[in-house]
């Protein structure tokens, strides 16, 4: 992954490989729009390499000596992207729910259990590790569920969005604000 300017207007860029039947998708209207899709635009696809990195390093310091301006995140909130969708495929909405045949091809397969595990394989395995990081420990029931070995008990998105609001309403917002700490720092 790597930053940029686009040479139009200036606009802070980032170039990526991606998958693009679904970046497409979520950059299309009206989902461009919905305030609920956090997933990076697609601006431009199969520029040559070349370009791109000519580009890049116009835009490069000499010295790489550059300071970015730091704020606290009070300050200025993050806003985080889905920029990989892995293994992900698009399904016709009409397939109710969009069955899949696994490697054995007798058995039909409902894909959206392994999007709950795929989204929090990597989490959990950094920042939900109590023994790793403190401050997590509210989570790790719904990590635990959403990573059950058998996928027709993990939870569904409505599910998980609503334990998730529950813990919202239940901690305190100095809970919630604060960062993840390594064991032997203090998190709030």
């Amino acid at each position: 992954m790597l930053d940029a300017r686009r040479t139009q207007d200036g606009a802070r860029v980032s170039l990526k490989c991606i998958d693009i039947e679904i970046g497409r998708f979520f950059s299309s209207l009206p989902l461009i729009q919905d305030p609920a899709n956090h997933c990076v635009p697609i601006y431009a696809c199969g520029h040559p390499l070349t370009i791109i990195l000519t580009s890049i390093h116009n835009d490069m310091s000499k010295d790489f000596k550059s300071v970015a301006r730091h704020c606290a995140r009070m300050q200025s909130p993050p806003r985080y992207h889905y920029i990989d969708f892995g293994i992900s495929r698009k399904y016709d909405a009409s397939w109710k729910p969009p069955y899949m045949f696994v490697e054995d091809y007798t058995k039909p397969w409902n894909p959206f259990p392994t999007d709950i595990w795929s989204w929090v394989y990597m989490p959990s395995k950094t920042f939900f590790n109590v023994s790793v990081y403190s401050g997590v420990e509210f989570l790790t029931g719904l990590v635990s569920d959403m990573m059950h070995s058998d996928p027709a008990q993990r939870p569904n998105m409505d599910d998980i969005f609503s334990r998730l609001q529950i813990l919202r309403q239940v901690l305190r917002k100095l809970k919630l604000r604060s960062q993840v700490a390594h064991n032997g720092e203090i998190s709030l």
